[in-house]
């Protein structure tokens, strides 16, 4: 019986240690995903201000 409740008890650290890195890689994709979001809005805010820039420059003409 005690062997039994032993390899349950292993396996259960196992499925816990298993799950717990999945969380991990998961957690760092969202990271990443987060990071290239910013980097991304970044671009789009740099495009707004060189539109708005040229439009201006044009407006000048």
């Amino acid at each position: 019986m005690f062997c039994v409740c032993r390899q349950e008890v292993l396996l259960l650290d196992n499925e816990i240690a298993f799950n717990e890195a999945i969380i991990e890689y998961r957690e760092q994709g969202t990271q990443e995903i987060q990071n290239q979001i910013g980097k991304a809005n970044q671009i789009f805010k740099d495009l707004a201000v060189l539109v708005h820039e040229q439009g201006a420059m044009i407006g000048k003409r």
